[in-house]
Formats: C-alpha cells, sequence, structure tokens
C-alpha cells in the first residue's frame, strides 16, 4: 500500500513501527499532514514520528492544523514549544475577519437573535446593595494590606468567571504572610459574589432563603460584613422580591424565564407552523446542571408552581398566597423522607471537608470550594429531554394561558441516545436542555450539535468560546 503510492490515514502507534522497521523509504514521502496540533507534546509519538522523517527526508513539507487558538495562550512560549517540536517554521492565524473565512462562513450563516432580559427594580436595588458591599469589603482589604500588590482585585474583576484564577494568582504565593482579618474579607467576596450570581440566575426563593441563613448571629460573629449598612438595606429590601403585604407570598419570576416561555410557546411553534416542517429539535444549553434541572421543572409544571414548590423545600413562612399562586396550593406538600439519597451524602461529605478545613493554605481551601461546587452538580442530570403535549397548532391557542404547559418528559428517556433520538423521527417538537461545560474545549457541544442537529439552539447562559465553536 505504502508503494502503491496516495494518501494514506495512517494512527501514530503503526506509523512509528513502520519508519523504524524501514518498511517504506521515507525519502519518497512527499509530506505529513498533522490534525490537533495543540495537543502535540516533545514527548508525544507524533514528534517522534516527525523527527524520523526529517532525518531521513529534507525535502518534504510538513503541515500542521488546529481549531483551538486558545489552547496556545496556556503557560509560556507554547506556540515556539509546538513548533519546534513539529518542525515548522511559519505561522498561519486565520482570523473570522479574514476574507477567506467570511466568505466560507456566509454560505451557512445562522439566524441569531440576541435578547437582553431587563431585571425588575426590586432586583436592581439588591444588586445594587450587593455591589456596596463587594466595594467596602475591597476597600478595606487594600487598607490593611498597604505593602501588598493587590490591583488585580477589583469590585469589577469580583464579578468576573476568573475571579478564582485572579485570586489565586495573587495571593497564592503570600497567603501566608495574610493575616485572618485579610483571608476573611477574601471569603466575604468570594460569598458576596455567589449571592450576585445566585440572585440573577436561580428564582428568588433560593436566594430569600439564602440571605435569612446569612442574617442568623452565628454567621455574623465571624463574618463583619453582615452588619455594614448596606447589608441592613439589602436584608430589609430582600423580602420585597418573595412577599407583597402582609406576608403574601407573591415572589417574583427570574428575569429570564418569561422570555424563555414566550420562545418556546410562542416564536418557535409559530415559525414551525410557518415552514410546515414539524419534526424539528430544539437545544437549551446551560453552563450547569443546577439550571438544566430548574427549567426541566419550570417547563414542566410552570413558575408559579415551580416558585411554590422551592417555597415548601426551603420552608418559607407565609400567611397567605398571591392571586397568580391559589391553584398551587392543591399541590401536596413535601415530606422530610423526600429528601434524596444524593443530598444526604452531599451534606455528610459538607461535614467532612468543613472539619478537614486548613485556614493556612489558599490552594487547598480553593479545591475545597471546587469539590464542594461539584458536590452541588451531582444530583443533578447533564441532560433532560422534553417533548410537546399538545400539537403546535394547540399551543399557539393557549399561549397566552400562563398555567396551560405542553411539555412533558420523553417517555423512553432512560438510557437514551442522542442518536438514536434524532433517528426516531417524534411527530412532536422535541426539547433538549444540556449543558455545555463538560469536556476540554467544549468539544462535546460539538459532538451534541453533529448529532442532534437542531433546528433551533437556545443558549441560556451566553459563552462566547461556546458560540464560537458551535458556529
Amino acid at each position: 500500500m505504502y508503494l502503491s503510492g496516495g494518501i494514506h490515514f495512517v494512527s501514530t502507534r503503526i506509523l512509528v513501527l513502520d519508519m523504524l522497521k524501514k518498511k517504506f523509504p521515507i525519502e519518497k514521502i512527499t509530506g505529513i499532514i498533522i490534525l490537533r496540533a495543540h495537543k502535540i507534546l516533545e514527548s508525544c509519538q507524533e514528534a517522534f514520528v516527525l523527527r524520523l522523517y526529517r532525518q531521513n527526508n529534507k525535502t518534504g513539507f510538513i503541515k500542521a492544523f488546529t481549531n483551538s487558538a486558545q489552547s496556545f495562550t496556556m503557560g509560556f512560549g507554547h506556540v515556539e514549544r509546538i513548533m519546534r517540536n513539529i518542525f515548522v517554521k511559519e505561522l498561519y492565524i486565520w482570523p473570522r475577519f479574514h476574507s477567506l473565512i467570511i466568505t466560507s462562513l456566509k454560505k451557512h450563516q445562522p439566524q441569531v437573535i440576541e435578547l437582553h432580559v431587563p431585571i425588575s427594580e426590586n432586583m436592581r436595588k439588591a444588586q445594587t446593595y450587593i455591589l456596596e458591599i463587594m466595594n467596602l469589603t475591597v476597600k478595606e482589604l487594600k487598607r490593611i494590606n498597604k505593602t501588598i500588590e493587590l490591583e488585580e482585585i477589583t469590585t469589577e474583576n469580583c464579578l468576573t468567571k476568573k475571579f478564582h484564577k485572579i485570586l489565586q494568582a495573587q495571593l497564592d504565593l503570600i497567603w501566608n504572610q495574610l493575616g485572618t482579618r485579610s483571608r476573611q474579607l477574601i471569603s466575604d467576596l468570594k460569598t458576596l459574589r455567589h449571592l450576585i450570581i445566585t440572585m440573577l440566575y436561580s428564582d428568588p426563593i433560593t436566594f430569600y432563603s439564602m440571605l435569612l441563613e446569612y442574617r442568623k448571629s452565628e454567621y455574623a460573629r465571624n463574618n463583619n460584613w453582615v452588619l455594614l449598612k448596606p447589608a441592613e438595606l439589602l436584608f430589609s429590601h430582600v423580602s420585597s422580591l418573595v412577599f407583597t403585604g402582609d406576608k403574601e407570598l407573591n415572589p417574583e419570576f427570574c428575569p429570564k424565564w418569561n422570555t424563555l416561555i414566550e420562545i418556546l410557546r410562542g416564536e418557535i411553534p409559530q415559525e414551525i407552523q410557518t415552514s410546515k416542517c414539524y419534526e424539528n429539535k430544539i437545544l437549551i444549553l446551560c453552563s450547569d446542571n443546577k439550571t438544566c434541572h430548574q427549567l426541566n421543572k419550570l417547563l414542566q409544571i410552570g413558575p408559579h408552581r415551580c416558585l411554590y414548590h422551592e417555597a415548601l423545600k426551603h420552608g418559607i413562612n407565609f400567611k397567605s398566597l398571591g392571586k397568580n399562586f391559589e391553584n398551587c396550593s392543591k399541590l401536596p406538600s413535601i415530606a422530610p423522607h423526600e429528601k434524596t439519597e444524593n443530598e444526604d451524602k452531599q451534606t455528610s461529605k459538607r461535614k467532612k471537608l468543613k472539619t478537614n478545613e486548613s485556614k493556612d493554605e489558599f490552594v487547598s481551601k480553593e479545591k475545597e470550594e471546587e469539590v464542594i461546587e461539584n458536590l452541588e452538580d451531582a444530583e443533578y442530570k447533564n441532560s433532560y429531554i422534553l417533548t410537546m403535549s399538545q400539537s403546535v397548532e394547540e399551543s399557539l391557542k393557549d399561549a397566552s394561558e400562563d398555567e396551560s404547559f405542553v411539555f412533558e418528559p420523553f417517555s423512553q428517556m432512560e438510557n437514551i441516545d442522542l442518536t438514536q433520538l434524532v433517528r426516531d423521527e417524534t411527530p412532536a417538537p422535541t426539547i433538549i436542555i444540556q449543558t455545555f461545560k463538560g469536556a476540554e474545549n467544549y468539544i462535546n457541544l460539538e459532538r451534541t450539535l453533529d448529532v442532534i442537529q437542531p433546528n433551533y439552539i437556545i443558549m441560556y447562559h451566553s459563552n462566547i468560546t461556546a458560540i464560537r465553536k458551535s458556529r
């Protein structure tokens, strides 16, 4: 086969043996093309193949490709090391604004609609109070550490996704130099960041119950941010997110809920009816398993029953129900035995982590928090499948009624394969709720899109990397 010429696709393990045994004349090879160049290291088989090739063939070409440019940003001189390992002297970067790239992408231009969802006035006030507390905490941290460089720790950076990396870069080497007060302030910044994210992406009941825990005297003894004036205003104002009047339960919706429901029950069915193509796959992408579970529950029982269920779950005390929640009282109350085994395991592991907590090492504390976050997501699945229980025409007729939900769990959800889902031509539109955060460099998302081939993609959490990888 080698001597017959042509193009050969060979694995590196086979190619290394054939080259060492000299089963073919290496000097006759015209060139070698490499894929996934960002994964080539000096000790890997690809680099060894290229070294054998270049030792016996000085004129053949070597070309390498990669679709993960962000991988070269890690480490020092990563691009130079890889180019040296694969014996390549020239580097070509093809950005999206290049004319050839634009021409290629325009042939398959997707229709992208970006929706800006405003938050309510009550949420805006709560957000302002939290930001004021964060600002005071940052100022206090810098005041008591004037000799330490803390320029990267600002209120704006505390809200970014890379806040953990910023803290580790700034404080990893000097963590033993910080006093107890400074370490507590850093812990307060993480807590406040978690609060503001919970307010924006979770439901108001969860946010309210979380603040009630922080208001307890046991927590206030070690965390001084609870005693600040903006914190008092926050605690007194947060009840307006959940109650109206005299302890009347009437919580606000999560800002994105109404928009998501309107898209699924109005806009998409209308487009399906116009196009007369009823075999549609709708993919909803979230950043974590907990949000997937939340949306799955929301689309099955509706926002009012979902919030009422959360109020019972968190033990929120109320005197009466609002007009929109009167029908929810028919739901059975939540019994204590309904707590799952995963939750019991999670709480027991939390206690073990807290007893083994190390207050002297910054890195171990960060790893502990990462383990806790993974435990919180462990009880939820990373994928849910729903179908419309009504036809598209009936869905459009009932779209104005809030409680007439038309989504139900997929009957064959257990042990289902996405490939099987695509082959089973279900007459009703199928909604797939899944995380794009899982595999390295979102390669899992690429495979999901390739297998499902959805007609509509709703990105519940914005992620620029995922958008670029999926285009």
